[in-house]
């Protein structure tokens, strides 16, 4: 069932709904902020040491950590001309040009290219600014919803 947290999916929908994980359905329904489509692969995050490493920088420092990824994913997923509104505004929110990315190590590096594109964005602040929660949800609702084709073997999900 398509509801408002499947918006975006895989890329930028929300986390997974636990009602349809563990009990096959969920009483909110269409209005369910979380998602309810299958997801393949388990959602990537930091580990304890790398959290701790990300709260020890600037929100300046962060973001200029997360922008080549996001710009990086974007690419990779063909974000590039949808997500470009949303990437300027990040890109405005760097507000001294000298502040380069920190070094975050291979592990960490490996978390970030695993990481979808709404986790990179949401990750990349520690409060994303309102007119960037704005682009990410226009941006969610531009992209078309999923199609969910049943098939003998399980529903598969075609993007």
């Amino acid at each position: 069932m398509m509801c408002q947290g499947s918006y975006g999916h895989p890329h930028l929908c929300a986390r997974p709904c636990v009602h349809v994980s563990k009990h096959g359905g969920c009483a909110a329904g269409h209005t369910c902020e979380f998602c309810h489509l299958p997801h393949t692969e388990a959602a990537c995050k930091p580990d304890k040491q790398q959290r701790l490493m990300l709260s020890r920088m600037t929100d300046q420092e962060r973001l200029a950590t997360f922008l080549p990824h996001i710009r990086k994913k974007a690419v990779e997923i063909g974000f590039q001309e949808r997500a470009v509104h949303l990437i300027h505004l990040l890109e405005a929110q760097l507000l001294d040009g000298s502040v380069r990315p920190s070094w975050v190590g291979r592990k960490f590096e490996k978390v970030l290219r695993r990481m979808t594109f709404g986790q990179l964005v949401s990750t990349s602040m520690y409060d994303l600014p309102e007119q960037v929660r704005r682009a990410v949800a226009q941006l969610r609702l531009q992209l078309p919803p999923p199609q969910i084709i049943a098939q003998a073997e399980g529903p598969s999900v075609f993007l």
